[in-house]
Formats: structure tokens, sequence, C-alpha cells
């Protein structure tokens, strides 16, 4: 995804009243998903993220958010990665898991968040505890062995949304 960063725009007015049921299918074919594959972590990450990709980009595509992505690099277009991105606001998921479906990386308070916590659950993301500083040995080796498996990786290391104006400090644990 090199070149430009991703403009999204909108085309038209929003039409949000189709938004709950978007998060309907998503939170039912979750559901189904981490049921079917609660024994197979793999297999339950892997269809959580072509779950989130397919949903979230039929809801981008019913709101006309036009995605345009320039590949400076397409020798590296089969590959997996590891991503460092700054956090503007919840729609950067959907567009980002659109163009590339990956493992997001929060933290567990928003694991412990009412609805948004569930969602990301479901969307196959990766917690991790930023106070507790012992665990992060343990957590980047599970992030390496996420990537071992093919899976792409995205992290936040702002750790916090912004309006993207700026860049804040970021959160030093994973690097």
């Amino acid at each position: 995804m090199g070149g430009r960063p991703l403009k999204p725009t909108l085309k038209t007015g929003l039409n949000l009243l189709a938004t709950p049921a978007f998060i309907g299918k998503y939170t039912l074919e979750g559901t189904v998903n981490a049921l079917k594959n609660r024994n197979n972590d793999t297999a339950r990450r892997q269809k959580a993220l072509e779950i989130t990709s397919r949903i979230g980009g039929g809801l981008l595509d019913f709101l006309n958010v036009h995605i345009e992505t320039k590949q400076s690099r397409p020798d590296l277009f089969n590959r997996n990665y590891f991503m460092v991105c700054n956090h503007m606001s919840y729609i950067d998921i959907l567009v980002l898991s659109k163009c590339q479906p990956a493992v997001f990386v929060t933290s567990v308070e928003m694991e412990k968040t009412f609805f948004l916590g569930d969602m990301a659950k479901l969307g196959g993301s990766f917690f991790v505890n930023r106070i507790n500083r012992r665990k992060i040995k343990e957590e980047v080796a599970a992030l390496q062995t996420l990537l071992e498996k093919g899976f792409n990786v995205f992290i936040f290391p702002e750790g916090t949304s912004t309006d993207g104006q700026e860049l804040l400090p970021f959160k030093k644990s994973l690097f």
C-alpha cells in the first residue's frame, strides 16, 4: 500500500439508518464463527478477518465511501505485513480491513468497553496490556506468531484516535 496514503471520500450523504443492519449481520456471522471455530484460534481469526473485510467493505460501499490505493511495491503484494498507522476514527478499521484484512492490535481496556470490545473480539483483534510491562515479551511473541501464520498485523501506537492533523507521541511498549 505504499505511495500516497489512503484517502476515503464521501460522495453523497450518509444513510446511517442502514448501519444497524450491517452491525446485526456482522454480529451474527461473527458469533457463529466464534462458536464454530472456538477450538481453532487460527481458523476463527482468519474467518473473522474475512467477515470484517466483507461486511465492513459492504457498509463503506453503502455509505459511498470510495477508497483509492496505490501500490508502490508490487513485489510485496502477496506477503503479509506489520503496519504502523495513526488512528483518526473507527472508520479507519473498516477502510484498512477492506484494503488489507488484518489483525488489529488494541488495548485490554478496549476489550472491556461495551459494544466496541465485542465488535473487536468478533473481528479477531489482538488485545495487549499497555500497563503491565512484564507481559510485553509474551505479547510481542504472540504477534510474531500471528505474522508467521500469515496474518497481517496493524498497530496504532498513538494509543488513541486523532483528527490526523498531527502525530501524537507513540506508546513505546510494542516497539
